[in-house]
């Protein structure tokens, strides 16, 4: 039988076991080359593991001797595996240039070809034979001056891996000071039982010592590298404490102060959105004690943020996990506040992303001072629009006292005169003509309306502050019995209640229908209708029109084409609308019957069209009611509400 059960057989079948998952899980979702390093690191230990237990487990010389030709190969790849290892975990990968790579991975060949030959010359070891006194048949050897040099070449690398890793414990904080401190210890712990197994001084035959030990501390690697709350168990505080030392450096401690008690968050995530490590205030901010070890979108409601943000994308999928800076309003219990968010990557030197710190400035108060000033501008700028608008009143107001007042006003005074110079006799009576009469009559009327419109002007051009429901049909019907339409017809086609000041759309509908009536025949029609494919209304009627080139003038202050207007009614409508936030465009109606295909561009013009739009959505509304008609028996014709 080749093969023989030794005490060390179990504990070293399951060490294997305990290297297989080791090895999986550090190789599994590795993405940087401290990972692949590492997993070859890995993979070696397990190769260790086997020989041995070739070694202690074959009965033959053959098989013995072979297994122990490989012990020194395995041994000087994996110095040179973990010492890779550490140079890229600790940040100097980029020294590992490719002839110095090269020179590295060269050290084990040459390795195994010494130990190969080593039946040529005996260098590695020599004197090999079995010894069959004890429980189990071992092999016994003596190490030759070949051996020697390798493992003072192995035992060299060795030094330096550990000098740098201790100089990464030491800078190193929190979790990832942790995390350096674990690698550390362990190495240590398997380089000792290796040093032990070399000096002769190991309790266990060969170089099984590390096997054996490596059944805990891969346990220990294994749970260290798929949990980071079994990282912060660990007491690896004593490890950081003792490579601290006393020697003054303030930096460190400088560094950890300001971090803690600054008044930013300071959250550092790893490559897949895990927390390893966060400051007081990061914790505050994100609303947990105990946020090490767990994704943002385990810690974060994605329900409290501006779905318009980046952010927002993160914490919904960890994938999208990238470098920004932005605002991001957050709903808080006590209330909403705004935070200035910037994520920077972090890499291992050779362009791998290895994590992220995220820095959080709350800027509410900035922000609230912001939006303050923001209104203050604002009423600041309606304020000098005020008092600019109350200044061209003015200048109108001047305007019109001394030009449109004066010309009715010397009109009646001149023919007042002139009736004044025929007074004689003891009565100072005298007659007079029934013409002059009539126009000092028709100045006074003047006079009259362009005082009232005036005043209209002056009144409805102020900002209005309250609103209330109005019906658009009753205030049209109002406004219609309020003006002089004998032979006119009102036609209103909406039944819809908007939100606006009642007085002032009152005096829009008086305006616009003075307007319609005054330019238009003695019957004409009026129709007052709300808009299908917007928040608004109109008003239409069947008159001459306006020609285009006019359009643009008609709500300019002064501008009439009647001789007996004042030029202020459309004016005063267009105030009403801007002092409700509205708008309003004119057009032309056209009455289908009377236009034909043929008709020449323009022909058809049936009437004026005028729309109000902006407005809110209507209190209440429906479809087109009944026609109500006021003044006449007519209807909307043609196209003239359409």
């Amino acid at each position: 039988m080749n093969w023989q059960s030794t005490p060390y057989t179990v504990p070293l079948v399951l060490a294997a076991i305990v290297a297989v998952a080791s090895t999986v899980a550090v190789g599994r979702d590795r993405e940087s080359p401290a990972e692949t390093w590492a997993t070859g690191v890995q993979a070696l230990v397990l190769a260790w593991i086997l020989v041995n237990l070739v070694v202690l487990s074959a009965r033959t010389f053959d098989l013995k001797m072979a297994a122990l030709t490989l012990v020194v190969p395995v041994t000087s790849a994996l110095a040179v595996t973990v010492f890779g290892f550490t140079l890229y975990y600790t940040g100097r990968g980029t020294s590992l240039t490719t002839w110095r790579k090269a020179a590295l991975l060269g050290f084990p060949l040459v390795s195994a070809a010494i130990s190969v030959t080593n039946g040529y010359h005996g260098l590695v070891f020599a004197d090999p034979h079995l010894e069959t006194g004890g429980s189990f048949v071992q092999v016994t050897y003596e190490w030759g001056p070949g051996f020697l040099a390798i493992a003072a070449v192995s035992y060299l690398l060795m030094g330096s891996y550990c000098v740098l890793l201790a100089q990464k414990v030491r800078h190193s904080r929190n979790v990832y000071r942790a995390k350096a401190a674990v690698v550390l210890g362990s190495i240590l712990v398997l380089s000792g039982a290796t040093v032990a197994s070399t000096l002769g001084i190991s309790p266990t035959p060969h170089y099984t010592l590390l096997p054996l030990i490596y059944l805990f501390v891969g346990v220990v690697l294994v749970l260290a590298t798929v949990s980071l709350r079994f990282v912060r168990l660990l007491p690896t505080q004593r490890v950081a404490g003792v490579l601290d030392g006393s020697d003054g450096d303030i930096v460190p401690l400088a560094r950890d102060m300001v971090t803690e008690q600054i008044d930013n968050g300071i959250v550092v995530l790893d490559a897949e959105g895990h927390v390893v490590d966060a400051n007081p205030t990061g914790k505050s901010i994100l609303g947990v004690d105990r946020a090490i070890g767990r994704s943002v979108s385990d810690i974060v409601d994605a329900d409290l943020i501006d779905e318009e943000s980046d952010l927002y994308d993160i914490v919904q999928d960890e994938c999208l996990l990238r470098e920004l800076r932005e605002e991001v309003w957050v709903a808080m219990p006590g209330g909403d506040r705004c935070y200035d968010l910037s994520i920077s990557s972090l890499d291992d030197g050779e362009g791998d992303i290895v994590g992220y710190v995220v820095l959080i400035y709350d800027i509410t108060r900035q922000k609230r001072r912001e939006q303050q000033l923001e209104r203050r501008t604002e009423a600041l700028q309606r304020e000098t629009a005020k008092l600019q608008h109350q200044n061209e009143r003015l200048d109108e107001f001047a305007s019109i006292i001394s030009h449109d007042l004066r010309n009715p006003l010397n009109v009646a005074t001149g023919r007042l005169a002139h009736a004044s110079q025929g007074l004689d006799g003891p009565d100072d009576t005298t007659v007079i003509d029934g013409e002059a009469v009539e126009a000092i009559e028709r100045s006074h009327r003047r006079i009259e309306r362009i005082v009232e419109d005036t005043l209209t002007l002056a009144r409805e051009g102020k900002v209005i502050t309250e609103t209330e429901p109005v019906s658009l049909e009753d205030t049209a019907s109002e406004a219609w019995a309020n003006v002089e339409t004998p032979e006119g017809t009102l036609v209103v086609e909406t039944d819809e209640t908007i939100e606006g000041d009642r007085g002032r759309l009152l005096t829009l509908f008086e305006n616009l229908f003075r307007n319609a009536v005054e330019h238009g025949d003695a019957d004409v029609v009026v129709c007052v209708e709300s808009l299908e494919d917007r928040a608004g209304f109109a008003v239409a009627d069947n008159g001459p029109g306006i020609p285009d080139d006019q359009k643009e003038d008609v709500f300019t202050y002064g501008f009439s084409t009647n001789d007996e207007g004042t030029g202020l009614g459309l004016s005063i409508v267009s105030d009403i609308v801007a002092a409700h936030g509205w708008q309003i465009e004119v057009t032309n109606t056209v009455d289908d019957s009377a236009a034909s295909d043929d008709s020449q561009s323009g022909d058809g013009i049936q009437g004026t069209r005028f729309e109000i739009t902006g407005l809110d959505t209507p209190v209440s509304s429906s479809q087109k009611s009944e026609s109500g008609v006021h003044g006449g028996d007519e209807e909307c014709s043609g196209g003239m509400c359409g």
